[in-house]
């Protein structure tokens, strides 16, 4: 496991049995590893989240991730392995991997003794159990589920939409990119129409786009990962682990590609604004 997690798990068990601690009951730890904790921003207190965590991290990643790891179980274990996961998970692994036959009914522990050996054969460094991260104004991302998490991102590139179509006159164009929208999407591009863009990027340029829908849904997907891995620059980064990891592999790396461990002045506090905004808007469409 890598220090700066080693520190927060370190931090967490302070928090629940030694709130109050200072360098003094640090002096027996190096120097590096005693400032690690005492730097650390976790609030958590739940130290029982060691227990279950395997379980659960194993449980929340999109299957795409556990492929390779499934892979590397021999073949007559894989079934098992496969069938350890949660049914969401073992039925797209089972096709994907063409398992054929059922798989078979395991208990509750074995369960959990799969999860930890897949766990520690992936060794994902950078995770950890949620109740361990900083507090985020953003955590209701790592609560989505992939296929919310991917029209989060669609609607957030409305943002993008707004700004190209103030500038398109041709009516037939503009018919056709409101074709492509959903219901919900042009809903909220009405509301992106009438907020102020104070963010220079380069805009979307519809005059190239060869009019089919699935071109148009790829042009505004990319860019709305784009927005995504921009507005969580400052994020930890076990937080950033856990949004990419809600999603597959490739949707999960492109965004993991725009994250860095700082802020981008001028560029990240108004994407954050944009995701409140938007966060505001899917409220009020759930509270209908």
């Amino acid at each position: 496991m890598a220090v700066k997690n080693s520190s927060t798990i370190f931090k967490t068990l302070l928090n629940q049995f030694h709130p109050s601690v200072d360098v003094k009951m640090l002096k027996c730890l190096p120097n590096e590893e005693a400032s690690a904790i005492l730097e650390d921003p976790t609030t958590g207190q739940d130290a029982l989240s060691l227990l279950s965590w395997p379980q659960q991290l194993i449980g929340r990643v999109h299957y795409s991730w556990l492929t390779p790891v499934i892979n590397n179980v021999s073949s007559i274990l894989r079934p098992s392995a496969i069938a350890a996961l949660p049914e969401h998970q073992s039925s797209k692994l089972k096709t994907h991997l063409k398992i054929s036959g059922p798989l078979p009914d395991l208990a509750n522990p074995i369960k959990q003794f799969w999860a930890g050996l897949l766990f520690r054969q992936w060794a994902p460094e950078e995770t950890l159990p949620l109740s361990y991260l900083p507090s985020s104004k953003l955590s209701p991302l790592l609560q989505m589920k992939k296929e919310e998490l991917v029209e989060f991102i669609d609607l957030l590139a409305m943002n993008d939409v707004a700004d190209a179509v103030k500038h398109i006159v041709d009516k037939k164009r503009l018919t056709a990119i409101y074709t492509c929208l959903t219901v919900r999407q042009q809903q909220y591009l009405r509301v992106c129409m009438h907020q102020k863009n104070k963010m220079t990027i380069p805009q979307l340029d519809f005059d190239k786009w060869d009019g089919k829908a699935n071109s148009f849904k790829q042009i505004v997907h990319q860019r709305g990962m784009l927005r995504l891995g921009k507005a969580i620059c400052g994020q930890s980064r076990a937080f950033t682990w856990h949004l990419t990891h809600i999603l597959d592999t490739g949707r999960g790396k492109v965004i993991a590609s725009y994250y860095q461990e700082v802020e981008i002045p001028g560029v990240t506090a108004i994407l954050i604004q944009q995701i409140f905004s938007l966060f505001n808007f899917l409220k009020q469409k759930s509270d209908v």
